[in-house]
């Protein structure tokens, strides 16, 4: 066993490589999820696959997101399609650019916790926490932004604190760099640019305003950095500017309204419940009082004037607040949006927990360490039990088996389904289209206008089309449940409620469901494992 810790810490570098590389072995399975057919309707790659056959232009129709992770998979795809594979290979190597990346952060969690002071032990413990999170582990196996944001959200953290403790102008220039890579993965990214002004105007103090050119120079040179990060993810913004940013503003104003409801509230008050589930008890607990500790820090230490001391503890709680400021103000906050507080407060939280256990050990309580640690190696083990629930729901989603019942289907008929369905053969049937349903999700939003149907017809739609097939799905199906969206989609909602009660012509003929084994506990679950309904018309 000494020989062991002399070993790791001689050689800090093993237990992040190690970490790593665990992480990559747990979440490649399962990346091949749902494909060819992209069962996460949200999922960027799929507007990549457009792009790549020129079905698309990235930034000219849709804003929702900028383009950062859209491009990094759209050359991927082109080196995948250039070595003669399909489009199925190349949702699979987005997918795996995202197991990368997440392997990345884990790493970089260990990084960043080493530099805000923390032992080989404590540092790996923060890696454990961002590693055995359940949240993470369905993300990262998702061509999607959110893993992208994480981890260059971390990587300014880190090299703002590099530079809160040096005062060196290069790390302030690759902290607004980083800053503009992380907006141009998601827009609230943008937020950590706080983060580095702060340190820049506590290095320079008086100084800012005494040489003002000296400091005017650093701050656009700042911002030329910052701005030059986002446009290298986002070239649209540098090379149309005009039509970008005209487009981008009320695409910005409404993301704080999207999804908004009468029972919606804001951030401020509803996130708490919802950090709880995305977090688990332990991890919010612990890293909510290390939020409060590392602030505690910050300030004793800004009032000895001593930053360099302050900077760890300043950079990690002013960055969770920076990337917390959007949430706060939005009615519209699902768990993926929390995902880029994990690694900080998994690093408070380890930094804490190691200061605790020091002092045990000055004050003579020796004999309370071992029951510490016993309680965090319990916290361990459940938050990974979260992560096979996770793994397993991949490998079995219902979708599997239900895409399996309609290949037995005979040949022909019309086939309808909602917006997650499973695999589909759309040469089986004479036409396979998605039911025309658009759910309202911002104030005043208009229902847009089919080319061959009208959206939101309910009965009378389904009594015009006639298809021989409906495929349901539990996600769409339970959102009637909500007497709000009924409110707002009131033909769609009364057809599905009368669908579930058999009161139509159509009989269900399948249904599709899987369930943990009674002894993994439950996750959270965007995207994965609905139960699917099928019905045929009578």
């Amino acid at each position: 066993m000494q020989s062991l810790n002399s070993f790791i810490k001689a050689r800090p570098w093993v237990i992040p490589l190690v970490l790593a590389l665990v992480f990559i072995a747990i979440t490649l399975p399962g990346i091949e999820w749902g494909l060819p057919d992209g069962w996460n309707p949200d999922e960027l790659v799929q507007q990549v696959v457009k792009a790549l056959h020129g079905e698309l232009v990235f930034d000219e129709e849709n804003f929702d997101y900028p383009s950062l992770p859209k491009y990094a998979m759209y050359w991927v795809g082109r080196l995948v399609l250039a070595l003669g594979h399909g489009d199925t290979q190349v949702m699979w190597a987005a997918r795996l650019l995202s197991v990368l990346l997440g392997a990345g952060l884990v790493a970089l969690t260990f990084a960043l916790a080493r530099r805000t002071g923390a032992g080989v032990y404590a540092a790996a413990f923060a890696s454990l926490l961002v590693l055995t999170s359940s949240e993470f582990a369905q993300h990262a196996r998702f061509a999607h932004n959110d893993i992208y944001l994480v981890f260059f959200a971390t990587l300014t953290t880190w090299a703002a604190l590099r530079y809160g403790q040096t005062g060196q102008r290069g790390w302030f220039y690759a902290a607004c760099f980083a800053v503009g890579l992380t907006a141009s993965s998601k827009y609230n990214g943008g937020a950590l640019l706080i983060v580095p002004l702060v340190f820049y105007a506590l290095h320079t103090r008086r100084g800012l305003w005494r040489d003002a050119l000296r400091s005017g120079e650093t701050l656009a040179l700042g911002a030329v950095a910052a701005f030059g990060g986002y446009a290298l993810g986002t070239p649209r913004a540098l090379t149309w500017m005009t039509f970008y940013f005209k487009r981008l503003v009320p695409a910005l104003q409404n993301h704080a309204q999207y999804g908004r409801t009468p029972d919606s509230v804001q951030g401020f008050v509803g996130q708490w419940q919802r950090l709880w589930d995305v977090l688990g008890p332990a991890l919010f607990l612990l890293g909510l009082a290390g939020l409060a500790y590392f602030l505690w820090r910050a300030v004793q230490a800004l009032r000895a004037r001593d930053l360099p001391a302050a900077a760890p503890w300043l950079a990690l709680s002013l960055a969770t607040l920076a990337l917390d400021l959007p949430i706060l103000i939005s009615y519209n906050y699902p768990a993926r949006f929390f995902l880029p507080l994990l690694p900080l407060l998994a690093v408070m939280a380890a930094r804490l927990v190691e200061i605790i256990l020091e002092t045990l050990a000055a004050r003579g309580w020796g004999r309370a360490r071992p029951a510490l640690l016993l309680a965090l190696a319990v916290v361990l083990v459940y938050s990974f039990l979260r992560v096979v629930s996770i793994g397993l729901l991949f490998a079995n989603d219902a979708r599997g088996p239900a895409g399996d019942f309609l290949a037995t289907l005979p040949r022909g008929g019309i086939i309808e389904y909602t917006s997650y369905p499973p695999v589909i053969d759309r040469t089986q049937f004479d036409a396979a289209r998605n039911y025309p349903l658009f759910f309202i999700k911002l104030p005043g939003q208009q229902v847009p206008e089919g080319k061959f149907f009208e959206y939101n017809t309910g009965a009378e739609g389904i009594a015009d089309r006639q298809p021989t097939y409906l495929v349901i799905d539990s996600f769409i199906a339970n959102r009637f449940n909500d007497p709000y969206t009924c409110e707002l989609h009131p033909l769609d909602c009364a057809f599905f409620k009368a669908l579930a009660a058999g009161e139509t012509a159509y009989v269900e003929i399948g249904h599709f469901a899987y369930s943990l084994p009674a002894w993994l506990p439950r996750v959270p679950l965007s995207f994965l494992n609905p139960e699917i309904f099928i019905y045929q018309l009578q």
